[in-house]
């Protein structure tokens, strides 16, 4: 893929330089929309090609006319251009009220990315991998009948096959409820919906 990239980026007139920007991006792991913990309506939204599609229209019809691109560098500000136009159709996106979620900047959004780093630490001092760990972490909840794993790749499914074997100490349970405390959500939004009966003010006792 590196070579691809190299290739599209240093053909005559930069060939594709758009091309060769989205395969540097394909080399490292790709966040999908369930790691960055969208859900509801936004998540339908941004896993379809639909918010894209009307763009990419207007793109052709601006440059429609256009028969000789000199260079890809040319290519690139005509779909500039487009897009531009494109923005004046714009409107909100279903769910846009969730987009919030991917700020980094927020407080529960850095909690989250704190608690990630603790937990890769607290990972790499036992000798395992995070991945295992979860797993492993899971697997051993009395509350949890099985694990559902998501490997992409044959590689993914190894690492993570290893975490039936690996073994969590008192310890290391212990440092991992220190940094996310049992029943906590770490950023309330995650919590999703949240049944009236089992608040407080409904409960018996």
């Amino acid at each position: 893929m590196l070579s691809l990239a190299v290739e599209s980026n240093l053909g005559s007139g930069h060939s594709h330089p758009g091309a060769a920007s989205s395969l540097r991006e394909g080399m490292a792991e790709t966040l999908t929309l369930t790691r960055l913990g969208i859900k509801g309506k936004l998540k339908q939204t941004l896993e379809s090609t639909n918010p894209c599609e009307s763009m990419i229209e207007c793109v052709r019809r601006s440059s429609r006319n256009v028969k000789h691109l000199q260079s890809g560098d040319m290519a690139l500000r005509w779909t500039a251009a487009g897009m531009l136009e494109a923005e004046r159709q714009f409107r909100r996106i279903i769910g846009y009220k969730d987009l919030a979620n991917l700020d980094m900047s927020l407080p529960a959004n850095q909690a989250k990315l704190e608690a990630a780093d603790a937990l890769g630490k607290l990972a790499d001092e036992a000798g395992m991998t995070l991945v295992e760990m979860a797993l492993a972490f899971v697997i051993r909840h009395p509350g949890v009948t099985a694990a559902i794993i998501g490997p992409r790749t044959m590689e993914h499914l190894e690492g993570q096959l290893t975490a039936a074997d690996a073994d969590l100490p008192g310890d290391v349970l212990d440092r991992i409820d220190e940094i996310v405390p049992p029943g906590v959500n770490i950023s309330p939004g995650d919590a999703g919906w949240s049944n009236p009966a089992l608040e407080p003010e409904a409960r018996r006792r």
